[in-house]
């Protein structure tokens, strides 16, 4: 039998918060960079992109590598049609609500000009995919691929829960013993991006012609699921970090010295795409190598943020976008700009959920949670009744 771990492991909780937390940074820096998204800033920092392209190039393949390992902790003793139900409860729910409630005010800023309100946006928000049309579904895209990647793993956990997928655990467990054999687990990504890249060359979140990227991000899923239940292999990713750290840094290099070594764009895009995959995936040892070192430890704000950072993705571009949208034409300057939105929407975010998530069950589901036990509606009932008893004071 494979060794699985049995206490609950600090370090993913801590890389899925600070991931969705690099998320809002990200798409603040969206507004101010010079690729397209939903609102920008008329000035813009060169400089800035190149830095968010590095960043873009690992942070969703790792979120989803620990949404794998947090799948296997999902499922648990659970059967599949149990675990079935619980990722609907869990993502379906959030994304419908999330395309019907949050969605719809991003797209409307951007075409506010062709409606006087956004409640004359909603009646045609179906009319149309965008960006010609109104229909989306923006960030929660991730909710989506989520969805369906749990769905599509079924087979797989299935395989791997067998007396064959058994002596695949023992096959990788050996692998990790041999000094930097777990980068050639990118071996299989990168087959499949070869094969599917020429079809589907853009990262587009539409799913339907994203399949290539699709792809990847199931492999990281499924590599998630195996890689992280096993204490042999994570023991091992522990001991090779500072070697996995060394070869990330030289496909890094890899990636970005080839536009300024060859002359041919074909050579270039083939070195420099061959050493994504793998700076990528390397990256990702790195730093699952290197939590187990400095986050495997448990904090008093652990649970609490570990509770709130689903709705804190859900929440986090709409208020975005929303407060980008009264602040840009203000002209206060980049770093004014960038300092006034991130303060106002990181304030705005803990406003909602506080107020209008956290205490209501109802809206509670909607966005992914669980519902509160009744001692602690109780206790929160009472904490409000204390705080409207001192204002009657």
């Amino acid at each position: 039998m494979k060794p699985q771990a049995k206490t609950r492991q600090y370090e993913i909780d801590w890389i899925r918060i600070i991931l969705i937390l690099s998320v809002f940074i990200y798409h603040l820096g969206m507004i101010f960079n010079t690729w397209d998204w939903h609102i920008k800033s008329d000035a813009q920092v060169e400089g800035l992109t190149y830095f968010m392209d590095f960043f873009h190039n690992w942070r969703m393949s790792l979120l989803f590598l620990v949404s794998g390992a947090g799948t296997y902790y999902a499922l648990g003793v659970r059967s599949f049609s149990q675990y079935t139900s619980e990722r609907a409860k869990k993502l379906l729910i959030p994304f419908i609500a999330g395309i019907i409630l949050l969605v719809p005010v991003q797209v409307y800023i951007e075409k506010s000009g062709q409606y006087p309100s956004l409640f004359h946006f909603y009646p045609h928000m179906f009319d149309g995919s965008y960006p010609s049309g109104n229909f989306s579904w923006h960030h929660l895209w991730f909710i989506l691929y989520l969805f369906t990647m749990s769905l599509l793993a079924i087979p797989f956990i299935w395989f791997f829960r067998s007396s064959r997928g058994q002596k695949l655990y023992a096959y990788l467990e050996r692998l990790a013993g041999f000094k930097g054999a777990l980068i050639s687990l990118a071996i299989p990504i990168l087959l499949s991006q070869l094969i599917l890249r020429p079809y589907y060359p853009r990262e587009t979140h539409s799913l339907h012609d994203d399949w290539a990227f699709y792809t990847l991000f199931f492999f990281y899923f499924l590599y998630g699921y195996l890689l992280l239940s096993n204490v042999v292999i994570k023991k091992q990713l522990l001991q090779q970090r500072r070697l996995h750290l060394l070869v990330a840094f030289l496909f890094t290099i890899g990636k970005y010295v080839p536009a300024y070594l060859f002359s041919s764009d074909k050579m270039v895009n083939t070195v420099s795409g061959i050493s994504t995959i793998f700076m990528s995936w390397t990256i990702s040892l790195v730093i699952l190598g290197y939590a187990q070192k400095y986050l495997r430890k448990d904090n008093p704000w652990r649970p609490v943020l570990n509770e709130a950072i689903y709705p804190f993705y859900l929440l986090h571009q709409p208020i975005l976008i929303i407060v980008a949208n009264y602040i840009l034409p203000m002209n206060f300057g980049i770093l004014t700009s960038f300092s006034l939105i991130m303060v106002i929407s990181l304030i705005l975010i803990i406003t909602v959920y506080y107020t209008l998530v956290y205490p209501f069950n109802s809206v509670r589901v909607i966005f992914g949670m669980k519902p509160l036990q009744n001692s602690k509606r109780k206790a929160l009932a009472l904490s409000f009744a204390g705080r409207n008893h001192e204002k009657q004071k």
